[in-house]
């Protein structure tokens, strides 16, 4: 049985008063609370113990009273004993409600003595229908208060308006703390965030003010309005469907094609930032949300030296205000050598975090390259990242995109490229992963003269012994070694051309149409090209050299169907007819 954060007392008689308070009216602001009530007693169950092991577990209990409820033997003589004395133990906090009080009844229980919800002379049973949401809010408010005084603090920031009401949460770190809010007025939804430490308010609020110069730019999350003057500070912020990348790489690597569609989208955002004076400097998973489709949406709040100088002395402290394990691996190298950095090393900077941030997302490892229990002073502090194709799961990383991200980490600025754009340009040069891991696939197999022999020559010993074409089985069988070959070898090669150039858009004739008109007349079923597809990638996986774990194999042969299929499908097109 699930445990009970709010346990639910009332007599049964009353039953329409505790649906009209909570049944169906979900509890704003309170999504992860349990409330527990008689109805969760399923049939057959012992009711009794149901109940007093709901109560056990009970954070806090409410009492809906009337005359019924102090007129129930069961509640008077079991229920409420238990109730208070799990109140004098502290284990349970009672909030008590008069919905039709017998008050001679009432002055027999100790219930005077302990504050109720609302007040004792307008019990609810008195008041007009419209009140009745002013007491549930009422009653949900002291809930939060008791279970969550954080978020109830929070809440409090909007309390008397009517525009936002903060829910839950969303996520926190040393120096902010992020909640879900709903703006009621243009009916969206919002990230509130709140700083912490007030020591950084003067930062906090030159952020904000600096967010002006990128609120036209898609990648960053526009900041709709703030309260730097609020106690505690805040800044109401645009909110995406998702999570931050930080969650989304708790589960592992990214796909290559999504890491350089991210690195593509945040650096062209920040690059067009920094033309206008905006460098970042704090470009980290957990600043980062991915929003559907895998898009990313930066945190507009950048940093400066003064967020260096805080991780310098708090390096290796523990606890909830203190460097994360996050905040070390994304440390920039050039603000820890006891100089200043010059404004215009800052686009390198940038560049330095989005490197490491390719890097993460290519291993799914946190880029640790200090290990030290303090700070460092100079560059030799730093070690060096662990090179990409060490990774298991990374040795079919399109080395175009592996070195791009490894020179943008580069520890000395002047290693790194001479600009993010330079930058950005050169992974621009990364095309389609699945294409890219068949045609790297491919040109490992046929580096071997013996090993493109062994392939082809398993193949069609394969397609002979299984086509159930005839025609084709007699045209393979007399057809000579070094014809199957040639037609094999330009086949395999046109199929990757076709899904490079000619794919999206097949307008005749493309590479393939002469192929495809030869295999017309040999009276092929389309299952027959669906043959050829599957016992092709076998035989290459199977000598693939650099698949040797199921993972990999399995990586490489979707590669290889994801290559493959377009023009596959081309050709079925033309059997067909």
């Amino acid at each position: 049985m699930s445990p009970a954060d709010v346990f639910i007392s009332y007599s049964h008689e009353d039953r329409i008063w505790k649906d009209l308070l909570f049944d169906g009216h979900p509890a704003a602001g309170l999504p992860t609370f349990i409330f527990w009530s008689d109805d969760e007693i399923r049939p057959s169950a012992d009711w009794l113990s149901e109940i007093e092991n709901s109560l056990d577990r009970a954070k806090i209990v409410i009492l809906l009273v009337s005359k019924s409820f102090l007129n129930s033997k069961f509640v008077c003589e079991t229920e409420l004993p238990k109730i208070l004395q799990q109140r004098e133990a502290n284990k349970t906090k009672i909030l008590w409600v008069p919905i039709e009080p017998d008050m001679s009844e009432l002055a027999k229980t100790k219930l005077p003595g302990i504050q109720g919800v609302w007040p004792l002379d307008n019990p609810l049973n008195t008041q007009p229908p419209e009140v009745l949401t002013v007491a549930r809010n009422k009653i949900y408010d002291c809930i939060l208060r008791e279970l969550n005084p954080e978020l109830w603090q929070v809440r409090q920031l909007f309390h008397g308006q009517h525009q936002y009401e903060i829910t839950r949460r969303l996520g926190e770190g040393p120096s902010r703390n992020v909640y879900l809010g709903r703006d009621h007025a243009l009916k969206r939804y919002v990230s509130v965030v709140i700083l912490k430490r007030m020591e950084e308010l003067d930062e906090f609020q030159e952020g904000l003010r600096r967010t002006n110069s990128v609120e036209d730019l898609e990648v960053f999350l526009t900041v709709y309005e703030a309260g730097v003057d609020a106690n505690p500070p805040f800044y109401i912020r645009q909110y995406i469907e998702g999570q931050t990348l930080s969650q989304r790489l708790q589960n592992g690597r990214l796909p290559f094609r999504v890491v350089r569609d991210m690195l593509l989208r945040l650096g062209e955002g920040v690059a067009v930032a920094h033309r206008r004076e905006f460098f970042h400097l704090n470009i980290k998973p957990s600043n980062i949300m991915v929003g559907p489709r895998d898009s990313v949406y930066l945190s507009a709040l950048s940093r400066r030296r003064r967020y260096f100088e805080w991780l310098k002395g708090n390096w290796g402290k523990e606890g909830d205000d203190h460097p994360t394990d996050e905040d070390y691996a994304y440390a920039v190298p050039e603000f820890f050598r006891g100089c200043v950095v010059p404004r215009e090393s800052f686009d390198k900077s940038d560049q330095y975090l989005l490197g490491l941030l390719g890097y993460h997302m290519i291993t799914g490892k946190l880029p640790k390259r200090i290990r030290l229990k303090r700070a460092p002073t100079s560059l030799g502090d730093f070690g060096a990242l662990k090179p990409i194709k060490e990774f298991e799961c990374c040795r079919l990383c399109p080395k175009a995109l592996g070195d791009t991200v490894v020179q943008m980490a580069s520890l000395e600025p002047k290693e790194r490229f001479d600009s993010l754009r330079d930058a950005l340009n050169r992974l621009k040069q990364f095309g389609e992963e699945h294409l890219t891991i068949a045609k790297d696939s491919y040109r490992r197999v046929v580096a071997s003269e013996d090993r493109k022999f062994k392939v082809f020559k398993e193949f069609y010993d394969e397609l002979i012994s299984q086509s159930t074409s005839k025609k084709a089985r007699e045209i393979f069988e007399h057809m000579d070694w070094k014809q199957q070959y040639e037609m094999l070898t330009e086949a395999v090669l046109l199929l990757l051309v076709f899904c490079e150039f000619d794919a999206l858009d097949p307008k005749e004739p493309t590479v393939l149409s002469r192929i495809a008109n030869k295999h017309s007349k040999l009276d092929l079923e389309v299952c027959e090209l669906d043959l050829f597809q599957t016992l092709l990638i076998d035989a290459f996986v199977r000598h693939d050299p650099d698949c040797v774990s199921d993972v990999v194999s399995k990586e490489v042969k979707q590669a290889w169907r994801e290559s493959l299929k377009f023009g596959i499908e081309f050709m079925k097109r033309h059997v067909s007819h």
